[in-house]
């Protein structure tokens, strides 16, 4: 379990809308299969964008920590999640091939890690240097939306 606040939270759900239909119907319209791709496009990004600042190890660890901390609580993330650097630098960090029918438990369970990631970063960088990296990587999301509060709910 991690401790993530409600705007890292809806941060996560921003983004990985952003990476899904080109019309805004939101999260609740995607099926499993749109939410698999959604998930490995932020991922993916987070992966290319972060791994300048920490090395592809320095991600994959925060990956790792971020799977522990929400597991428990959505282990449809584990099914779907493959393991850092399984299939060399080029794989993708979600297992597309997987059959899931319950698509709201896993847009739950990719914003969760999303969201479990952006809080890691608040946590190692500070809030702001945290903002800016996820600005970087979505510069359409306006700065505003992006602020991280210092209360921090479970998750």
């Amino acid at each position: 379990m991690t401790d993530v606040s409600h705007r890292e939270r809806e941060l996560a759900r921003q983004v990985l809308a952003s990476e899904g239909r080109e019309k805004d119907d939101g999260l609740e319209c995607f099926d499993a299969s749109e939410a698999l791709s959604a998930g490995d496009r932020v991922l993916r990004k987070m992966c290319d964008h972060l791994s300048r600042w920490f090395g592809a190890e320095g991600f994959d660890a925060l990956l790792a920590r971020a799977l522990n901390r929400t597991k428990p609580k959505h282990p449809i993330v584990a099914l779907v999640l493959r393991a850092p650097r399984d299939n060399g630098p080029t794989r993708g960090f979600i297992d597309q091939t997987v059959h899931i029918e319950d698509a709201t438990a896993l847009m739950d369970g990719l914003v969760a890690i999303i969201a479990s990631l952006i809080a890691l970063l608040s946590r190692l960088l500070g809030e702001e240097m945290a903002v800016h990296l996820v600005e970087q990587i979505w510069p359409d999301t306006r700065r505003g939306e992006l602020r991280v509060n210092k209360e921090r709910v479970a998750e």
